[in-house]
C-alpha cells in the first residue's frame, strides 16, 4: 500500500510531469507516501541513500531528504522541507512546510516543528522546542570528545543572552575560530536560505518562542 512517486498534493500544481529521485538502499514500509515535485516548487523531490521510511510516513512535494535519515511511523514532512543527513524523526512528528532540519538532529515523538532546527539538536513537544543536544547521536557517529564539548560550548554561547544571530556571528568572527560540529551549527544559522525562525531552547510549559 505504499505510493512512491505519487502526484504532488498541491492545489497550485498545474498537472505537468514532475519527478522523484530516490538514492540507493532506501526502505519504504507499509502505507508510505512520497510525492513528486510540483510545477511551482522546482519539479523535484529528492531522497538520498540508505534512508528508512516506516509505516504510514509521508514526504510532501519538493522536499529534500538526506542520507541515513529515519522517518518513524506516521511522520509527516510538509512540502519544500529540507531534512539533512542522519536526522531521526520519531513517531508522529509533524514537520511544517519549508522547514529545514540540520544534520543529525533528533525530533521527538509527536513533536510539531514549525521553525528550523540546528544540527545536532534534540527537539521535543508541540509546539516544539529544543531540549538540548543529541549527545547520544553524536557519540554513536564517532564524534570525538573534544568536538562534542566544542558543540556544547557553541550551543550554550549561541542561545545565551542577546540575539541568536549576533551570538553566532561573534563565534564565527572570534579570534579563536571554530571548526567541526560547532562550525556546522554556526554556518547553518548564518547561511541558511530561509525566512523561518529557529527552534529555540524552552520548557515544556512555554514551548518554542522563536
Amino acid at each position: 500500500m505504499a505510493v512512491i512517486g505519487g502526484a504532488p498534493q498541491s492545489v497550485r500544481h498545474d498537472g505537468s510531469e514532475t519527478r522523484l529521485y530516490v538514492g540507493d538502499n532506501c526502505v519504504f514500509r507499509e502505507g508510505v507516501t512520497v510525492n513528486t515535485g510540483s510545477s511551482h516548487g522546482g519539479g523535484e523531490t529528492i531522497v538520498g541513500h540508505d534512508s528508512w521510511f516506516l509505516a504510514n510516513s509521508h514526504v510532501g512535494h519538493d522536499c529534500r531528504i538526506g542520507n541515513n535519515v529515519i522517518l518513524s511511523n506516521n511522520v509527516m514532512v510538509g512540502g519544500h522541507a529540507i531534512v539533512h543527513d542522519r536526522v531521526i524523526l520519531s513517531g508522529g512528528a509533524a514537520i511544517h512546510q519549508f522547514v529545514q532540519i540540520g544534520r543529525q538532529a533528533f525530533i521527538g515523538g509527536l513533536a510539531g516543528v514549525v521553525n528550523d532546527v540546528i544540527p545536532y539538536a534534540m527537539v521535543v513537544d508541540n509546539p516544539a522546542f529544543m531540549g538540548g543536544l543529541n549527545v547520544v547521536g553524536m557519540q554513536r557517529s564517532g564524534m570525538s570528545r573534544s568536538d562534542l564539548h566544542a558543540v556544547r560550548r557553541a550551543y550554550q554561547s549561541i542561545f545565551a543572552e542577546g540575539t541568536v544571530l549576533e551570538n553566532a556571528r561573534a563565534l564565527r568572527e572570534g579570534a579563536d575560530g571554530i571548526d567541526g560540529g560547532a562550525r556546522e551549527i554556526v554556518d547553518f544559522i548564518l547561511d541558511r536560505d530561509n525566512e523561518r525562525a529557529l527552534t529555540t531552547p524552552g520548557s515544556r510549559r512555554r514551548g518554542s518562542q522563536a
